[in-house]
């Protein structure tokens, strides 16, 4: 074929040939550029699997736009209806043909798997598994570039499979367990790929051997690489270690995705630069003994003008520790687009929220000065930050039109700003673009681990992710109704994407607070446990789902020792995450350690000063200490700071009940009434300190207002408990708590932990309550 014309290609010369086409060098005679051509084997281009196989490889590669990935710049066909992929040519070798000479030293080795690595996750992140991953489809430029070949075996997501369940595809050396059995294969296929052939850079060898292919796969299946050695020094452990975890034959227990084995690989190469650095200070200490006075004084001089340059720089640079962002302005005035205007600043939060040297206002506190966005002063001194993000929001069709803006809260300054405008499948891509450009203009100092941290990605599908926005948009109502739509957009983001370990944390926490109101709450519970380790399964450094499963632990399980140490990895996963506090610092103050639980409740709330939430159970752990008066101050501070918020008038109402002021009490259950309307919870509470007031009938009343609300509903048993301790109905009251405690009630444990003497006063030296206690687990 040299010489000749395709289309208006001019083949200059045969670059070489394989299983799925002959390769080329060519002209483009329109572009005047050199091109490299691939076609399909001359015996097999009516083949019609290879011709899909092959065009596979041009949509897979085409949709990559990305400095790893070989650049695809069209498919055609000859006269003789011979396909063709027209691609950038490059100047290079294959890995392949680099490893031949012998094993890489460690830094090169690292830098090529890293670049592949990199190449792989832009692959990932829009759906596509390459699942051929060797170094004869690693090629690298003359400049040191990585570039990715060979996309025909890849597989989309959505793409119907080219092959039988059964069938193994790829070259076997370099297959992963679950593709040599024939299996499904996902992302995991192609790191356990990037392993061996980042074991082979190192030592030149492969890690699973046989003198056949059966005896191949019978060494990837059942055996384990033998440790590296390089010379007469070993390859540094965190290598090992690093690579080992890309070859475990179980998927799960590989890294997660490309993302998380890039910032391994990029410490380790700055380690290794730092070393080399190391050994040339040494090499120079004799040369530096050599240099004259002139020099020393010369070179004095020049690392003072240094030094004072420096000093300027700094003095003269501005810094920014914190952030706040704020709602996105709904510019289409569609109210069923509202939850995109907050989900995706709650988005922004959570990624920068990451990073260990920025503190960034938690949506709870800073969502409260949505529509104030000009009231910078205002920004400034309540949430105490030096900057924030403003921005609105349209969708027209399926195009998605952002505008953001960061702005410097010292000088009332922009610091950055720029408008997007994409398909709202874009939308990952713009949020990270966001994120690292935010990143950028406060002048963070990243390492390679946190700028990873800031781009990952819990899903790769767009509707997936927009079902988990829409479902965290409901649950942050924190009402009844919010949480059954929010159980069915965790749910539907599942259906969709039954990977998504951030949806399965949403629907556990849905599961939690729903149960804390329900008579029994068992098959709620049982739905949230599984939700929890489903995620943790997925991603075990959730700290949401950690947290769920701890207060899953406590409230129902009765286990305090097993969901404290759930509470403290939530913490250590994520020192930001303000419900982890929240919810252990109950814990501890359940468990007597009052000390403590106020102490993490403050922490909770410095996190997170604007939830209405967290400063209400701030009252209660002080109430719990027995500083009544401070308990009382703070639940004001919530009421001022949410006048709807009726949790903190119902604690209100508990905290009087503890000083025995029971007018006061029946006052906030009564504006609780006015707020929500009959609740089990207010009924009982009410009954109870209408009966210690000395008010009998009205007592009565409300007992009968109880069981009218209560036929043929799920009654909870604790409401009839205290409303009949509250009128002397000793064993009516036993009788409904024995059967709360068999409920696994949440109040009901609360009263024995807590309230013990506050609603069973009569009943303290009863064996029947000593017994309950026992069962129960809180022994006094």
């Amino acid at each position: 074929m040299i010489g000749q014309t395709i289309s208006h290609y001019k083949i200059v010369d045969k670059i070489g040939a394989g299983g799925m086409g002959e390769v080329y060098k060519a002209e483009d005679t329109r572009l005047g550029r050199t091109v490299a051509l691939k076609f399909l084997p001359r015996d097999r281009f009516q083949d019609p699997q290879l011709k899909a196989r092959f065009l596979q490889e041009a949509r897979a590669a085409s949709s990559l736009d990305h400095g790893n990935i070989c650049t695809i710049h069209e498919c055609d066909e000859a006269e003789n209806g011979r396909l063709f992929i027209a691609m950038a040519y490059y100047d290079g070798e294959t890995l392949k043909d680099k490893i031949r000479h012998g094993p890489l030293s460690l830094p090169e080795a690292a830098d090529i798997a890293l670049q592949t690595a990199v190449g792989l996750q832009k692959a990932h992140h829009t759906g596509i598994v390459h699942r051929d991953i060797k170094p004869a489809n690693i090629f690298i430029t003359s400049d040191g570039q990585v570039k990715i070949l060979d996309f025909g075996l890849a597989k989309q997501r959505g793409d119907i499979t080219l092959t039988r369940n059964g069938t193994t595809m790829g070259t076997i050396a370099y297959m992963s367990p679950e593709q040599a059995r024939g299996e499904q294969v996902d992302y995991r296929t192609d790191i356990w790929s990037l392993g061996v052939v980042f074991y082979e850079m190192l030592t030149g060898k492969l890690p699973f051997k046989g003198d056949n292919e059966q005896a191949m796969i019978y060494s990837i299946l059942n055996e384990n690489p033998s440790p590296i050695k390089k010379g007469a020094a070993d390859i540094p452990a965190e290598v090992e270690n690093c690579l080992f975890k890309m070859l475990k034959k179980n998927p799960k227990e590989r890294w997660a995705q490309c993302s998380d084995i890039l910032a391994g690989l990029q410490e380790m190469m700055n380690s290794t630069q730092k070393d080399e650095g190391k050994t040339r200070q040494k090499d120079d200490v004799h040369k530096k003994k050599k240099s004259t006075f002139l020099l020393l004084g010369l070179a004095f001089a020049v690392i003072s003008i240094i030094l004072i340059t420096i000093i300027f720089i700094l003095n003269q640079r501005e810094t920014f520790d914190s952030i706040a962002i704020l709602p996105f302005q709904n510019s289409s005035q569609d109210p069923n687009l509202e939850f995109l205007s907050r989900e995706i600043p709650a988005s922004l939060i959570n990624n920068l929220t990451r990073l260990p040297d920025l503190r960034v206002v938690p949506r709870t506190t800073v969502f409260r000065y949505a529509g104030h966005e000009s009231d910078l002063y205002a920004l400034r001194e309540d949430l105490k930050v030096t900057s924030v993000l403003t921005g609105e929001i349209n969708v027209i069709g399926e195009n998605l039109f952002i505008r953001a803006e960061l702005i410097n809260l010292k000088n009332d300054s922009q610091i950055w700003g720029d408008r997007f405008e994409k398909k709202f499948i874009d939308l990952f891509e713009i949020e990270e673009e966001i994120t690292t450009e935010i990143s950028g203009a406060l002048k963070l100092h990243l390492t390679g681990e946190d700028k990873l941290k800031l781009v990952k990605r819990y899903t790769e599908d767009i509707e997936a992710y927009r079902a988990y926005m829409e479902g965290r948009f409901w649950w942050n109502k924190r009402s009844p109704e919010g949480f059954s739509k929010a159980e069915q957009m965790f749910n539907r983001a599942i259906q969709i994407d039954p990977n998504y370990a951030l949806a399965y944390a949403g629907l556990a926490e849905c599961y939690c607070m729903l149960s804390i109101n329900l008579a029994k709450p068992e098959s709620v519970i049982r739905r949230g446990r599984i939700a929890a380790e489903r995620a943790l399964s997925i991603d075990e450094t959730l700290a949401q789902a950690h947290a769920a499963l701890g207060w899953i632990k406590f409230a129902y399980d009765w286990d305090w020792l097993g969901a404290e140490r759930s509470f403290k990895q939530a913490i250590q996963l994520n020192p930001q995450y303000a419900t982890a506090y929240n919810w252990y610092a109950v814990l501890l103050s359940f468990t007597d350690r009052h000390e403590e639980g106020v102490r993490l409740m403050t922490k909770a709330k410095e996190l997170d000063p604007g939830s209405a939430i967290i400063n209400r159970d701030l009252g209660i752990v002080l109430a719990w200490a027995g500083d009544y008066e401070k308990a009382v101050k703070q639940l004001q501070l919530t009421i001022n700071l949410d006048p709807d918020f009726s949790p903190a008038y119902f604690l209100m109402g508990v905290v009087y009940i503890y000083k025995k002021e029971y007018d006061s009490a029946i006052e906030y259950f009564k504006k609780v009434r006015e707020v929500t309307g009959d609740f089990h919870n207010t009924i009982g509470s009410l009954c109870f300190s209408y009966a210690r007031s000395g008010q009998t009938e009205a007592a009565l009343s409300e007992l009968k207002r109880l069981k009218t609300l209560s036929e043929g509903k799920n009654s909870k048993a604790s409401d009839f408990c205290i409303s009949h301790a509250g009128l002397g109905n000793i064993d009516k009251a036993f009788e409904w708590l024995d059967l709360a405690c068999k409920n696994h009630e949440f109040a009901v444990l609360v009263m024995l932990g807590c309230e013990l003497e506050i609603w069973f006063e009569e009943m303290t030296d009863d064996p029947r309550l000593k017994e309950l206690l026992k069962r129960v687990g809180l022994e006094k």
